[in-house]
């Protein structure tokens, strides 16, 4: 009887383990994930640059650009 919950609990975890690698694999995921760090990194140097109003003027409507091109291109937000 314990065997057979030991066995589920195996192919559980073993099919976590394949979706979620062929989900990496994804082309699409990848993008996803890549904008979604540029975006991340873009609201970091805002940050840095927030006493610095010409940075900022830069700074600011990239990022913005940077997630409406996400909403855009992926109907949500990153």
């Amino acid at each position: 009887m314990i065997w057979k919950i030991i066995l589920a609990i195996l192919i559980g975890v073993g099919a976590l383990l394949v979706i979620g690698t062929s989900a990496k694999n994804d082309p699409e995921w990848t993008e996803r994930e890549r904008a979604k760090t540029a975006i991340e990194l873009c609201r970091e140097d805002e940050r840095k640059h927030a006493g610095n109003s010409a940075a900022l003027s830069i700074v600011v409507p990239t990022c913005e650009k940077f997630e409406a091109d996400f909403r855009a291109k992926y109907g949500r937000n990153p």
